[in-house]
């Protein structure tokens, strides 16, 4: 874990992209969308329970997202689209 940085937290953003496996910048964008607000001009934590709180979080929404992008299973039953029907042209 990094020293205190500049802000006075004990914890910070690296310390939260070390703990998640990804960079910096991704940790950042993820607590926007999240609404975890920022304490004063920078993100941190004093505490390791504080961190942990935030990482389930963030872990929660990445998981979400993935889960949004996979394509829905097809109902039992379900047909693939038939192929295209290709006309021949007639020797003239």
């Amino acid at each position: 874990m990094s020293e205190k940085n500049k802000e006075g937290f004990k914890y910070g953003v690296a310390d939260l992209a070390e703990q998640l496996g990804i960079q910096p910048a991704s940790v950042r964008v993820q607590l926007r969308n999240k609404g975890i607000p920022k304490a004063g001009k920078a993100y941190g934590w004093n505490t390791k329970e504080e961190l942990k709180a935030v990482a389930d979080k963030v872990r929660a929404g990445v998981k979400e997202e993935a889960e949004k992008k996979t394509a829905p299973a097809k109902a039992k039953g379900e047909k693939k689209a038939a192929p295209k029907a290709t006309v021949k042209k007639a020797a003239a």
